[in-house]
């Protein structure tokens, strides 16, 4: 904590203070005799007087006040002096500490550029993975759904050779019972052979 420039003289000093005092109260009461004892009238004798008094007084200051005065402003200004150099210590500090604290907040702010660089390239890693997760699923959808398009149309054309040997059969009952000559029924059969040909 910063010390008060200004102290309790100390007691050399205040008792030069003091002599200065009675100094003072001697050149005023020599002063107030004068004025009293000044029945002769002399205005010049008044004067001079006063002006022997003022010099007494002012000697005794200037003697016994020029080192205790001059001791205590050097006093005061060497300690003006280092209150000074503590704030500026002090000061100094306080740079110090601010230019800590910038440069964490600067470890800070990088830190949390990584952070955020490193979530971005996570979050881009995510969404291809799921992308090429999508685009694989869509491939086995589609290759499912080949499948059973193949295997609907394998079972629809065993259907229709299944309906078309029935319709055959059908029509030889008929040719037969019908009672066609051979060229209508060779003609029949070979149409027949055809389509169960052609339907496979």
């Amino acid at each position: 904590m910063m010390q008060s420039w200004w102290r309790r003289p100390p007691p050399a000093l205040a008792g030069r203070v003091a002599a200065l005092a009675a100094a003072a109260q001697l050149g005023v009461a020599g002063t107030a005799l004068a004025e009293e004892g000044g029945g002769s009238g002399n205005p010049w004798l008044d004067l001079a007087w006063k002006a022997l008094n003022l010099a007494v007084l002012l000697g005794v200051i200037w003697y016994y006040g020029r080192k205790p005065i001059g001791a205590m402003f050097r006093g005061a200004a060497q300690r003006a002096r280092e209150a000074l150099a503590e704030r500026r210590a002090q000061a100094h500090g306080a740079d110090a500490q601010l230019a800590d604290q910038r440069q964490r907040i600067e470890g800070l702010e990088a830190e949390l550029e990584r952070m955020a660089a490193e979530a971005r390239a996570e979050a881009q890693s995510e969404r291809e993975r799921l992308v090429n997760e999508a685009r694989a699923q869509a491939e086995r959808i589609r290759t499912t759904v080949g499948m059973q398009v193949e295997q609907e149309l394998a079972k629809a054309r065993k259907e229709l050779q299944a309906e078309l040997a029935n319709d055959t059969v059908r029509l030889a009952e008929e040719m037969i019972r019908g009672r066609m000559d051979d060229d209508s029924r060779r003609r029949v059969v070979a149409r027949a052979i055809d389509q169960l040909g052609a339907g496979s």
